[in-house]
């Protein structure tokens, strides 16, 4: 299934379903083309539980809030704090803050707040040499 001539989904068995972007120049580019098919993402995401974003031009934090603004109308507050995170503005976190030794389990990220958000977006500006993963918690828990 292609969105238009810049997006492409991969599909594999066991792994999260993928849009791949490819050529769009800049943050403002990708805005306006995740704003433009938010209804066919949101769908996607819906259907699978999950949903990779691959190929935009997101390499700073200002770059990762023009995406998450073009995807959601409401923007999830990072409430009831519990861990140390970074704040690097505009409503955008670091993961927890914790020396490399430490590892961090599989979790349902922010489900010790009183009132959770039902959408999270994540980002990864600089990919881990090992380790790192999502997993899609209706299979874990069934």
């Amino acid at each position: 299934m292609t969105l238009d001539q810049n997006v492409s989904w991969v599909t594999e068995p066991g792994a999260p379903v993928t849009a791949v972007f490819d050529g769009v120049s800049d943050g403002a580019a990708a805005a306006g083309l995740l704003a433009a098919r938010r209804g066919d993402l949101r769908s996607v995401l819906d259907r699978h539980g999950a949903l990779f974003l691959r190929g935009l031009p997101v390499h700073t934090a200002e770059d990762f809030a023009l995406v998450r603004d073009a995807l959601f109308a409401e923007r999830a507050k990072y409430q009831e704090k519990a861990t140390p995170r970074s704040d690097f503005g505009d409503d955008v976190f670091s993961s927890t803050d914790l020396p490399p030794a430490q590892s961090i389990r599989m979790h349902n990220e922010n489900s010790y707040t009183l009132t959770f958000p039902g959408t999270l977006l994540f980002g990864c500006l600089t990919a881990p040499e090992e380790g790192g993963a999502v997993a899609d918690v209706r299979k874990v828990l069934s």
